[in-house]
This record gives structure tokens, sequence and C-alpha cells, in this order.
């Protein structure tokens, strides 16, 4: 499913993210009621749902997943910049697509100590998609993350709600207004204090691989193929943002993502060129990514200090499609292909040394 967060609305495109991942030594996980900490301001309130699977008005199984974000100002506690998002995917995963809507200060009622609440769009937040009335409330022990002046409170919280959403594509509609979805067991966040801490010291992962990126906007073409068990695997995603007409500032983000054949990596005198060919379910045509600078491996640590790949990234000076572009299909919202000369574009291969 998809990630729908941040001032783009896009944080990622799979399971709703934690608000804090602290410094081993900083921050310090304990069992607690939920009961507010005294001294700290209210920061930022988030609600996930699990994943539910779900039959639409148009007879498709999707999953389903509702989010919602409330950040508090602390120059005005009284107002707030929160948003919901509506999550619809693929049983498989191959295709999801999230709305993202932006809701007005009252819609959005957290009782922090008691861990329950209620989101209210009414009949015109989100129109003409429709409405929602979202409510949790506690479902099990908290546990409490400390890191200097920033504190996280985390716990279960049963999600459930009265929803009528319209896709407004061949996917139809989900939910029938008043009637209650129940979601289950989803999570509940809460931050007091300052700045989220900071996140611990990762290596990256040992890869033997080639990804590729172009993006022209608000669609990006990523893909490559990573070694994994003696065996190469390639794939394919496309992920566009569109910026809905109505409500205002409502974005959809469309995702995809499926196998396809390794792309073929030329590299003469460090100077690459990169060829993605595709035919099969979901994607046709062929597009070649080259750079006119020459690049030289680096010695990269990975999983800890005692390994290392050597890694090359190149920035792509252009990206042309072959006689057929390279597309990536959807069920709704239209297929997704690049034009010639797309920009923001990378290559990287990665190979295990030790």
């Amino acid at each position: 499913m998809l990630n729908v967060k941040g001032s783009t609305k896009v944080a990622a495109l799979a399971a709703s993210a934690g608000i804090v991942i602290a410094l081993v030594g900083l921050c310090v996980p304990t069992a607690a009621s939920a009961k507010a900490p005294s001294t700290k301001p209210l920061s930022s309130v988030e609600v996930n749902s699990p994943d539910i699977t779900i039959a639409t008005s148009t007879h498709h199984t999707l999953k389903l997943k509702l989010s919602v974000s409330d950040f508090v100002s602390h120059a005005n506690p009284d107002t707030s910049a929160g948003s919901i998002d509506i999550q619809l995917g693929t049983p498989n995963g191959r295709e999801a697509h999230g709305w993202v809507f932006q809701l007005t200060a009252g819609s959005i009622t957290d009782h922090v100590g008691t861990s329950t609440g209620v989101v209210t769009t009414g009949a015109h937040q989100i129109s003409p998609f429709g409405r929602i009335r979202l409510t949790f409330r506690p479902d099990g022990p908290s546990s409490t993350l400390t890191c200097g002046k920033t504190t996280v409170i985390t716990r279960h919280v049963k999600v459930a709600a009265a929803m009528s959403f319209d896709t407004a594509s061949a996917w139809g509609s989900v939910g029938s207004y008043p009637g209650t979805t129940s979601f289950g067991r989803g999570t509940l966040r809460t931050q007091y204090g300052g700045a989220p801490c900071p996140a611990p010291a990762e290596f990256t992962t040992c890869l033997t691989n080639v990804t590729w990126s172009a993006q022209g906007s608000p669609l990006t073409l990523t893909g490559g193929w990573r070694l994994r068990h003696g065996k190469k695997h390639g794939t394919l995603t496309g992920e566009r943002v569109v910026a809905l007409s109505t409500p205002a500032e409502a974005d959809r983000i469309d995702l995809v993502t499926m196998p396809a054949p390794l792309p073929a990596l030329t590299d003469v005198h460090g100077i690459p060129a990169l060829a993605v060919t595709t035919s099969g379910a979901g994607s046709v045509g062929s597009a070649t990514l080259a750079s006119t600078t020459a690049e030289h491996p680096s010695r990269v640590t990975c999983n800890s200090t005692h390994h290392h790949d050597l890694q090359t990234t190149w920035t792509s000076g252009s990206y042309t499609n072959g006689t057929t572009p390279l597309t990536l299909s959807e069920q709704i919202e239209g297929a997704l292909t690049l034009p010639d000369s797309a920009t923001d574009g990378f290559i990287q291969r990665n190979t295990r040394v030790n």
C-alpha cells in the first residue's frame, strides 16, 4: 500500500511510517499509560488503520487503508494542519492509489489522554469524492519513547469509519455512509515536545544490483535488478503525483510496480548507457538512459564496518524512448510513460566486495 505523507503529501509508497526512530542510548522505550506528558506541548497525532480487504461497487476486490495526521501549531494551539489519506490497492500489491485531503481546524478531535478521537470530513471537505467519519479508541497498553525534549507515545487502537468514497474511476466506490466499516487494530502515535529524535546511524545493505531512475514531473520511473539467492530479479516502478482540481490542496498518488526483464548496462571508459526493454503483462516498450560524465567506483561500507560494496553512481544526461515508448499500464488513471529528455535521472551499480 501507499505511504502518503510529508509536505508533498508523499513520503513513500508502502505501509505508514512511524514518527520517530531514536538513537540507541538517547531514547528509552518504556511501558506507560497514555497520559500526556504534563510539561511538553503536543506536536502531532497520527492514526493509521490496518489494511482491510473490501469489495467496491464495481465488484473489484481491493485493499483499503486510512491514515490521519494532525500537526499542532505551538504558536496557535487551537489550529492544526491536518490531513486524511485514503489508500486503495490491488491485493497483489502491483497497483495502488492514494487520495490526500487537507482538513480544516476542528475536523480532528484528539482526546490524547484517553487515546480516543473522532475525525470528521463533513459533506464538503473531500467533495466530490464523499465523506468520512473515523473513530479510534484504545485497544491495549501504550509504550513511550523519550529522546531529549521529545516524547512519543504509541499504542494500538480500534479504528472504524462511517464512509463513502468514490474513486471516480472503474474501481467505483467503497463504503456506504453512514454505514460503519471496522478496520480492526491500528496504531496511534502521539508526539510531544520538539523535533523528532535523530535517526540511528545506519549502514546501507550490501547489494549486487543495478538501479536507475528518470523523472519528468509529475512522473518518476525507476527500475533495475538485484541479486538474491544467486538469481537476478528485475523490477519496474512508476509513481505519479497529480494535483486534483477540487477540493483545494488535494493530491492523488498513482503507483504501479511489477517484475521486469533485466536492464542492460554498458560502461565504456566509465561512461554508461543503460537499455530498458520490456514486454508482458502491465508493461511494454523500451528506453535508454545515458550519461556523458565518466565516474569511477567508490568503496562504501555496508551492513557493518567490516563489509563493503563498490558503488558507482552516474547522473543521467538523457532519457530516450524506443520506437515503442516504455509504458507501464494501470487499471485506472491511465498509463505511465515519460517523454524523451526526462530530467533528474541516475544510474547506480553496486558490486559486493566482502
